[in-house]
Formats: structure tokens, C-alpha cells, sequence
């Protein structure tokens, strides 16, 4: 079996694609989650007209920063983008996209088009029913941990430890979905059930309060 190619995943919302990139992990492709850091928007703006939409110019920069870096092959290298298919500037971004990697010098650089319209057929990623489960999970996952780390942060008695036990739990769910494993409607919510209780562990001040009152 040939070797996975890897596929660049610009990073947009930072509490669902941690877990969602493993959606679309697959025997041809290894997903690879960007990151966003100072600068990249202006790295977009030197290859596209400052009026499009501002995610645009922050994916080509997170694109191209990443293709510089030298950590990957450019050859062995694919990027995958949404479509949402209606009429906000964004959705020719892939287009665009397609036309500032050339011109940056990475014209082997496969873009995939991700959407639900059929879209850009001969170049869109395949939807499989593992990649649904796994990104219902993801979502799902997401949405419950960002919820629970958001509650529980104003609160805490020892500061920085609901986002410790909010990264223990994205590690643990991103083995899950990488592994398959855990996909059911009953696992997924199961999980869901899980993670409350464990941010209840969590040592808050309200609690400490009424602890003190009770003595």
C-alpha cells in the first residue's frame, strides 16, 4: 500500500477542529491540523485583493506559512478547503487558493474541495460513512467540552486547571476518532455523560465557598 499523502487542514475554530481533522483521516490521506499564528494574514494579502473575506486571507497564509516551513512535501501534499457553494466572496477561495499556491511556487500542491453540493466533482474529497461518524462525534465532542471548560474556567479554584483537563479530554477523544472507536450514537453520548462528571471534579471556588459555610 502506497504511503499516505498528507492533508493540510487550515485551523478555524479552535474548540472543533482539534477533534474534527480526524474526520477525514482515510488510507490516502493523513490529516495534518494548521496552526495561527501573527502574520499570516498578511501573508494571504500579498496574493489576493483586499476586499474578500477575511478567513481567505488567514487559510492561504496558514497554507503557504506551512509549504515554507520545510516540515512537509509539497509533491506529497493536499489541502482541503469547504465550499459552502452560495454567494459570499469566500466560496471562490478555492479557486483563488489555487492561483496564489501557483503563484508561490507549488503548482503539485492538490487542493480538495469539501462540501455536500457536488461541487468541483473530479477534485472533491469523497464523503464515507466512517467520515459522518466520526465528524458527528467531533462535533458533538466539541460542542460538550466547550461548553464545560467555559462553565467551569471563571470558577476554578487552581487557575489553568479546567483547561488542563479540557486538552487530557481532546487527547483522549482524538485517539477515539483515529482509532474508530467509540462512534455509536450510544458510545458518542455516553462520552457526553463522561465529561460532565469529571469537570465536576474540579475544585471551584463556589464550591469551596458553601463548603465553608456548612463548617
Amino acid at each position: 500500500m502506497p504511503a499516505r499523502r498528507t492533508l493540510l487542514i487550515p485551523a478555524l475554530l479552535d474548540d472543533w477542529f482539534p477533534l474534527l481533522q480526524y474526520a477525514f483521516a482515510s488510507d490516502s490521506w493523513e490529516p495534518v491540523l494548521l496552526t495561527e499564528d501573527q502574520g499570516l494574514a498578511d501573508l494571504g494579502l500579498r496574493y489576493f485583493h483586499n476586499e474578500l473575506c477575511y478567513p481567505v486571507f488567514l487559510i492561504a497564509g496558514q497554507v503557504l506559512s506551512a509549504l515554507a516551513s520545510g516540515k512537509y512535501d509539497p509533491a506529497r501534499c493536499g489541502v482541503l478547503m469547504g465550499q459552502a457553494g452560495d454567494e459570499c466572496r469566500g466560496s471562490c477561495g478555492i479557486r483563488l487558493t489555487r492561483r496564489a499556491l501557483d503563484k508561490a511556487g507549488y503548482p503539485e500542491v492538490a487542493l480538495l474541495s469539501l462540501n455536500v453540493r457536488g461541487i468541483d466533482r473530479d477534485t472533491g474529497l469523497p464523503i464515507t460513512p466512517i467520515m459522518v461518524r466520526r465528524a458527528l462525534a467531533a462535533a458533538v465532542w466539541g460542542d460538550t467540552l466547550a461548553i464545560l471548560r467555559n462553565q467551569t474556567r471563571p470558577y476554578e479554584l487552581h487557575p489553568g486547571e479546567a483547561e488542563s483537563l479540557w486538552r487530557t479530554w481532546m487527547k483522549t477523544l482524538g485517539d477515539s476518532l483515529r482509532q474508530g472507536k467509540s462512534l455509536t450514537c450510544r458510545q458518542i453520548m455516553a462520552r457526553c455523560r463522561e465529561m460532565p462528571a469529571s469537570f465536576r471534579r474540579v475544585e471551584t471556588i463556589e464550591n469551596t465557598c458553601k463548603s465553608l459555610d456548612l463548617q
